[in-house]
């Protein structure tokens, strides 16, 4: 049956289906949330916020998301897995090729090798499937990575291992060349591992974490731990680790002034602007760099 012509949204000749509530068009069952329900727009079905977290889109499921979050972790994967490869290959008939590219040694670096700085950290000498390398993987890098993406974490573990190596160099070689025996031992000895790039990744987990104050105590028992091998051993693979740890420190002190579009301030500055609030604040609202805005894991 027909409506009288004139009713509101109801043509001559259709059925009388009822109008819904403000915001629904002609015609359309009465299945809309109320206007100004967070994230549902007029017309559209009482969806409500449970598909995620604010910045979620209505589309994204959670799944999605849990992908999209999971290949934060992608690039560190793939250099484990080639640092893996090569350490397994470090044996006959493949050991010659594999020193060639990752065996670094001082004296090979005086020689021109520069390339295996770099390649030393992906060559983990007895690698275990469940040894502390692994241990040191799960427990450190990944949970880095899977906050601030692979290439942060990666920039983090080759700049702390490559700095940590270049700066025992600078005083090892000339030791040597001035015939200090010591020296003269440590220029031929192979240094490779991933010891040195693990503790910068340590270093910008513990500068960058929440609670500042565990932070500082987990980044000064690091420090200490390291300083006091060094006093007691006297190896130089602590001094490299302490190198490499404030390395770590220093990159994401620096990335996180850089998210939240300070630059040259530093977040004392933020702190004291949002009243002096006892608890860490990382970034205010309306303070992070555009590029940064719509990131979900700043502090």
């Amino acid at each position: 049956m027909s409506a009288p012509l004139g009713s509101a949204g109801v043509g001559p000749g259709r059925p009388a289906v009822s109008l819904g509530p403000p915001g629904v068009g002609p015609g359309q069952p009465a299945v809309s949330a109320p206007l100004g329900s967070a994230g549902v727009g007029p017309g559209q079905p009482a969806v409500s916020a449970l598909l995620g977290p604010a910045g979620v889109g209505s589309g994204q499921s959670a799944v999605s998301a849990a992908l999209r979050q999971g290949g934060r972790l992608a690039g560190v994967l793939a250099v484990a897995g080639v640092a893996a490869a090569i350490s397994v290959a470090n044996r006959a008939p493949l050991h010659a090729a594999v020193h060639q590219c990752c065996g670094y040694t001082p004296a090979r670096l005086a020689g021109g090798a520069w390339w295996t700085v770099f390649g030393s950290a992906l060559l983990v000498v007895q690698l275990k499937l469940f040894g502390i390398n692994t241990a040191l993987l799960l427990g450190v890098v990944l949970p880095y990575a899977w906050r601030e993406g692979s290439r942060r974490a990666l920039t983090v573990y080759f700049t702390g291992h490559v700095a940590a190596t270049l700066a025992v160099a600078a005083v090892v070689l000339p030791l040597a060349g001035w015939g200090w025996g010591p020296a003269e031992v440590v220029r031929m000895q192979l240094d490779v591992g991933a010891s040195a790039g693990i503790a910068a990744v340590a270093g910008a987990v513990a500068v960058s974490m929440h609670r500042r104050r565990v932070g500082v105590a987990l980044f000064a028992g690091l420090a200490v731990f390291f300083a006091a091998n060094l006093a007691v051993a006297h190896t130089l693979s602590e001094a490299e680790h302490l190198i490499a740890l404030i390395t770590g420190a220093v990159l994401a002190r620096r990335w996180d002034q850089a998210d939240c579009g300070l630059g040259r301030f530093s977040l004392e500055w933020v702190r004291a602007e949002a009243g002096g609030a006892s608890s860490p604040i990382h970034c205010l609202p309306g303070r992070l760099n555009p590029e940064t805005r719509d990131r979900s894991d700043l502090r």
